[in-house]
Protein backbone atom coordinates (compact mmCIF):
# COMPACT_ATOMS: atom_id res chain seq x y z
CA UNK A 1 0.00 0.00 0.00
CA UNK A 2 1.08 3.58 -0.64
CA UNK A 3 0.73 6.33 1.97
CA UNK A 4 -1.07 9.13 0.09
CA UNK A 5 0.46 11.81 2.34
CA UNK A 6 4.11 10.81 2.01
CA UNK A 7 4.07 8.78 -1.20
CA UNK A 8 6.01 6.05 0.58
CA UNK A 9 5.13 2.41 0.11
CA UNK A 10 3.93 1.05 3.43
CA UNK A 11 4.83 -2.56 4.30
CA UNK A 12 1.93 -4.95 3.94
CA UNK A 13 0.27 -6.24 7.08
CA UNK A 14 1.29 -9.82 7.85
CA UNK A 15 -1.32 -12.53 7.57
CA UNK A 16 -2.81 -13.52 10.92
CA UNK A 17 -4.46 -16.91 11.33
CA UNK A 18 -6.25 -19.09 13.85
CA UNK A 19 -5.37 -22.49 12.31
CA UNK A 20 -3.02 -23.92 9.69
CA UNK A 21 -2.98 -27.05 7.50
CA UNK A 22 -0.52 -28.27 4.86
CA UNK A 23 -0.94 -30.54 1.83
CA UNK A 24 1.66 -31.83 -0.60
CA UNK A 25 2.33 -28.53 -2.39
CA UNK A 26 -0.21 -26.15 -0.88
CA UNK A 27 -1.00 -24.57 2.46
CA UNK A 28 -4.29 -23.26 3.86
CA UNK A 29 -5.04 -21.13 6.89
CA UNK A 30 -8.19 -20.30 8.81
CA UNK A 31 -8.43 -16.56 9.44
CA UNK A 32 -9.95 -14.70 12.42
CA UNK A 33 -13.05 -13.81 10.35
CA UNK A 34 -13.58 -17.57 9.69
CA UNK A 35 -12.62 -17.29 6.04
CA UNK A 36 -9.92 -19.52 4.51
CA UNK A 37 -6.82 -18.43 2.60
CA UNK A 38 -4.70 -20.90 0.59
CA UNK A 39 -1.41 -20.55 -1.28
CA UNK A 40 1.07 -22.68 -3.20
CA UNK A 41 0.21 -24.89 -6.17
CA UNK A 42 -3.23 -24.55 -7.76
CA UNK A 43 -2.82 -27.26 -10.41
CA UNK A 44 -5.78 -29.15 -8.95
CA UNK A 45 -7.79 -26.21 -7.65
CA UNK A 46 -6.26 -26.41 -4.17
CA UNK A 47 -6.53 -22.62 -3.81
CA UNK A 48 -10.14 -22.28 -5.00
CA UNK A 49 -11.83 -22.05 -1.60
CA UNK A 50 -15.67 -22.09 -1.64
CA UNK A 51 -17.28 -19.09 -0.01
CA UNK A 52 -18.38 -19.62 3.56
CA UNK A 53 -17.49 -19.30 7.23
CA UNK A 54 -15.37 -22.18 8.52
CA UNK A 55 -14.73 -23.68 11.93
CA UNK A 56 -12.08 -26.21 10.96
CA UNK A 57 -9.98 -27.12 7.89
CA UNK A 58 -7.72 -30.06 7.03
CA UNK A 59 -5.68 -30.67 3.89
CA UNK A 60 -5.26 -33.96 2.06
CA UNK A 61 -2.64 -34.52 -0.62
CA UNK A 62 -4.10 -32.28 -3.35
CA UNK A 63 -7.35 -31.16 -1.73
CA UNK A 64 -8.69 -29.58 1.45
CA UNK A 65 -11.93 -30.04 3.37
CA UNK A 66 -13.52 -27.64 5.80
CA UNK A 67 -16.35 -27.74 8.30
CA UNK A 68 -18.51 -24.61 8.03
CA UNK A 69 -20.33 -22.78 10.79
CA UNK A 70 -23.55 -24.18 9.31
CA UNK A 71 -22.30 -27.73 9.87
CA UNK A 72 -21.77 -28.31 6.15
CA UNK A 73 -18.65 -30.04 4.80
CA UNK A 74 -17.00 -28.25 1.86
CA UNK A 75 -14.09 -29.76 -0.08
CA UNK A 76 -12.00 -28.25 -2.87
CA UNK A 77 -9.03 -29.31 -4.97
CA UNK A 78 -8.30 -32.52 -6.87
CA UNK A 79 -11.52 -33.90 -8.35
CA UNK A 80 -10.45 -37.49 -7.62
CA UNK A 81 -11.01 -36.73 -3.95
CA UNK A 82 -13.68 -34.02 -4.16
CA UNK A 83 -15.81 -35.41 -7.00
CA UNK A 84 -17.93 -37.39 -4.56
CA UNK A 85 -20.50 -35.27 -2.72
CA UNK A 86 -19.66 -34.97 0.99
CA UNK A 87 -22.16 -36.48 3.41
CA UNK A 88 -24.71 -34.36 5.22
CA UNK A 89 -25.33 -34.49 8.93
CA UNK A 90 -23.81 -33.32 12.18
CA UNK A 91 -20.01 -33.50 12.18
CA UNK A 92 -17.34 -32.35 14.60
CA UNK A 93 -14.17 -32.80 12.54
CA UNK A 94 -13.10 -33.45 8.96
CA UNK A 95 -9.82 -34.65 7.41
CA UNK A 96 -8.40 -35.25 3.94
CA UNK A 97 -6.49 -38.33 2.76
CA UNK A 98 -5.24 -39.09 -0.79
CA UNK A 99 -8.36 -40.06 -2.76
CA UNK A 100 -10.76 -39.81 0.19
CA UNK A 101 -12.02 -37.58 2.93
CA UNK A 102 -13.15 -38.56 6.41
CA UNK A 103 -15.36 -36.92 9.04
CA UNK A 104 -16.35 -37.66 12.63
CA UNK A 105 -20.11 -37.82 13.12
CA UNK A 106 -22.45 -39.05 15.84
CA UNK A 107 -22.03 -42.66 14.68
CA UNK A 108 -18.26 -42.63 14.36
CA UNK A 109 -16.03 -42.04 11.34
CA UNK A 110 -17.52 -41.67 7.85
CA UNK A 111 -15.46 -42.03 4.65
CA UNK A 112 -16.22 -40.85 1.12
CA UNK A 113 -14.21 -40.57 -2.11
CA UNK A 114 -13.04 -42.92 -4.88
CA UNK A 115 -14.97 -46.18 -4.75
CA UNK A 116 -11.96 -48.47 -5.09
CA UNK A 117 -9.91 -46.93 -2.32
CA UNK A 118 -8.73 -49.01 0.61
CA UNK A 119 -10.25 -46.61 3.14
CA UNK A 120 -13.70 -47.42 1.77
CA UNK A 121 -13.12 -51.16 1.73
CA UNK A 122 -11.78 -51.20 5.29
CA UNK A 123 -14.02 -51.04 8.34
CA UNK A 124 -13.90 -47.59 9.84
CA UNK A 125 -14.49 -47.18 13.60
CA UNK A 126 -18.14 -46.84 14.62
CA UNK A 127 -17.36 -45.46 18.08
CA UNK A 128 -19.59 -42.47 18.89
CA UNK A 129 -16.99 -41.13 21.35
CA UNK A 130 -14.32 -40.04 18.85
CA UNK A 131 -12.66 -36.67 19.50
CA UNK A 132 -9.71 -36.49 17.10
CA UNK A 133 -9.02 -37.61 13.53
CA UNK A 134 -6.03 -37.60 11.20
CA UNK A 135 -5.38 -39.26 7.82
CA UNK A 136 -2.33 -40.23 5.82
CA UNK A 137 -2.47 -41.31 2.18
CA UNK A 138 -4.38 -44.57 2.66
CA UNK A 139 -4.97 -44.83 6.38
CA UNK A 140 -6.54 -42.83 9.19
CA UNK A 141 -6.13 -42.74 12.94
CA UNK A 142 -8.75 -41.68 15.47
CA UNK A 143 -8.69 -40.89 19.16
CA UNK A 144 -11.54 -41.36 21.62
CA UNK A 145 -12.24 -39.28 24.74
CA UNK A 146 -10.34 -41.75 26.93
CA UNK A 147 -7.17 -41.36 24.82
CA UNK A 148 -7.42 -44.73 23.06
CA UNK A 149 -6.36 -44.73 19.39
CA UNK A 150 -7.41 -46.93 16.48
CA UNK A 151 -6.17 -47.01 12.89
CA UNK A 152 -7.71 -48.41 9.73
CA UNK A 153 -6.92 -48.56 6.04
CA UNK A 154 -3.64 -49.75 4.63
CA UNK A 155 -1.02 -50.85 3.89
CA UNK A 156 -0.60 -53.31 6.73
CA UNK A 157 2.42 -51.58 8.27
CA UNK A 158 0.46 -48.49 9.27
CA UNK A 159 -1.29 -50.60 11.92
CA UNK A 160 0.12 -51.19 15.38
CA UNK A 161 -0.88 -52.85 18.62
CA UNK A 162 -1.85 -49.82 20.69
CA UNK A 163 -3.35 -51.77 23.57
CA UNK A 164 -2.41 -50.00 26.79
CA UNK A 165 -1.41 -46.74 25.10
CA UNK A 166 -3.33 -43.57 25.94
CA UNK A 167 -2.72 -40.49 23.82
CA UNK A 168 -3.37 -36.78 24.23
CA UNK A 169 -2.76 -36.09 20.52
CA UNK A 170 -2.21 -38.17 17.36
CA UNK A 171 -1.35 -37.42 13.76
CA UNK A 172 -0.98 -39.52 10.60
CA UNK A 173 1.79 -39.05 8.05
CA UNK A 174 1.79 -40.60 4.59
CA UNK A 175 2.49 -44.14 5.80
CA UNK A 176 3.20 -43.65 9.49
CA UNK A 177 1.52 -42.23 12.59
CA UNK A 178 2.67 -40.71 15.87
CA UNK A 179 1.03 -39.85 19.15
CA UNK A 180 1.80 -38.18 22.46
CA UNK A 181 1.41 -40.44 25.50
CA UNK A 182 1.51 -39.57 29.19
CA UNK A 183 3.74 -42.52 29.96
CA UNK A 184 6.42 -42.52 27.27
CA UNK A 185 6.20 -39.18 25.50
CA UNK A 186 6.19 -39.69 21.74
CA UNK A 187 5.23 -43.05 20.21
CA UNK A 188 5.33 -43.67 16.44
CA UNK A 189 4.58 -46.63 14.17
CA UNK A 190 4.37 -47.51 10.47
CA UNK A 191 6.83 -47.19 7.58
CA UNK A 192 10.32 -46.04 8.57
CA UNK A 193 12.21 -44.98 5.44
CA UNK A 194 13.82 -41.87 6.93
CA UNK A 195 13.67 -42.27 10.70
CA UNK A 196 10.13 -40.87 10.86
CA UNK A 197 9.07 -43.38 13.54
CA UNK A 198 12.11 -42.74 15.73
CA UNK A 199 11.10 -39.64 17.69
CA UNK A 200 13.20 -37.76 20.24
CA UNK A 201 12.94 -38.66 23.91
CA UNK A 202 10.99 -36.53 26.36
CA UNK A 203 7.59 -36.22 27.97
CA UNK A 204 6.79 -32.52 27.69
CA UNK A 205 5.15 -32.49 24.25
CA UNK A 206 1.75 -30.90 23.65
CA UNK A 207 1.13 -31.13 19.87
CA UNK A 208 2.35 -33.21 16.95
CA UNK A 209 2.03 -33.18 13.15
CA UNK A 210 3.34 -35.70 10.60
CA UNK A 211 3.97 -35.17 6.90
CA UNK A 212 5.37 -37.16 4.01
CA UNK A 213 8.25 -38.81 5.87
CA UNK A 214 8.81 -36.46 8.79
CA UNK A 215 7.10 -35.26 11.96
CA UNK A 216 7.35 -32.19 14.17
CA UNK A 217 6.21 -31.77 17.77
CA UNK A 218 5.82 -28.81 20.11
CA UNK A 219 6.80 -28.93 23.78
CA UNK A 220 5.23 -27.04 26.67
CA UNK A 221 7.46 -24.03 25.93
CA UNK A 222 6.51 -23.87 22.24
CA UNK A 223 9.87 -25.22 21.08
CA UNK A 224 9.82 -27.37 17.94
CA UNK A 225 11.46 -30.78 17.51
CA UNK A 226 11.39 -32.46 14.09
CA UNK A 227 12.63 -35.86 12.92
CA UNK A 228 12.62 -37.97 9.77
CA UNK A 229 13.31 -36.76 6.24
CA UNK A 230 15.08 -33.40 5.95
CA UNK A 231 15.96 -33.37 2.25
CA UNK A 232 14.28 -29.98 1.76
CA UNK A 233 14.88 -28.60 5.23
CA UNK A 234 11.39 -29.61 6.42
CA UNK A 235 12.84 -30.97 9.68
CA UNK A 236 15.03 -27.94 10.40
CA UNK A 237 12.68 -25.56 12.21
CA UNK A 238 13.42 -21.94 13.14
CA UNK A 239 14.00 -20.98 16.78
CA UNK A 240 10.58 -19.29 16.96
CA UNK A 241 8.16 -20.51 19.62
CA UNK A 242 4.87 -21.83 18.20
CA UNK A 243 1.44 -22.74 19.53
CA UNK A 244 0.43 -24.89 16.52
CA UNK A 245 2.28 -26.75 13.78
CA UNK A 246 1.45 -28.54 10.52
CA UNK A 247 3.72 -30.85 8.50
CA UNK A 248 3.13 -31.28 4.77
CA UNK A 249 4.87 -33.49 2.22
CA UNK A 250 8.24 -31.74 2.48
CA UNK A 251 7.40 -28.43 4.14
CA UNK A 252 6.24 -27.41 7.60
CA UNK A 253 4.45 -24.36 8.99
CA UNK A 254 4.22 -23.07 12.55
CA UNK A 255 1.77 -20.59 14.09
CA UNK A 256 2.82 -18.19 16.83
CA UNK A 257 0.65 -17.06 19.75
CA UNK A 258 0.07 -13.82 17.82
CA UNK A 259 -1.36 -15.74 14.87
CA UNK A 260 1.66 -15.20 12.63
CA UNK A 261 3.09 -17.94 10.41
CA UNK A 262 6.54 -19.20 9.55
CA UNK A 263 7.05 -21.98 7.03
CA UNK A 264 10.20 -23.91 6.13
CA UNK A 265 11.22 -26.64 3.70
CA UNK A 266 10.29 -27.10 0.06
CA UNK A 267 8.96 -23.86 -1.46
CA UNK A 268 9.07 -24.91 -5.13
CA UNK A 269 5.35 -24.15 -5.59
CA UNK A 270 5.18 -21.24 -3.15
CA UNK A 271 3.74 -23.40 -0.36
CA UNK A 272 6.11 -21.81 2.18
CA UNK A 273 5.62 -18.24 0.93
CA UNK A 274 3.04 -16.91 3.37
CA UNK A 275 1.04 -14.13 1.68
CA UNK A 276 0.39 -10.75 3.26
CA UNK A 277 -2.98 -9.83 4.67
CA UNK A 278 -5.44 -8.62 2.03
Amino acid sequence: DTDTDTGKIEPAEPLRVTAITTGKVHTCALLPDQSVRCWGSNTSGQLDVPAGSYLQIEAGLYHTCGLTTDGVIQCWGWSGATGVTPPTGSFTEVAGAYTHSVAIGPDGAMVWGEEDGILLTSQEPDDSDLVDLSCGLQHCAVLDSAGRSESWGGPYYVQDDLEGFFFSDIDAGYYHSCGITDATGLHCWGLDTSGQITPPKGQNYTAISCGGAHCCALDIHGHTSCWGADNAGQSTPPETDFVAISAGDSHTCGQTDEGLLECWGNDAQGQCSVPASE
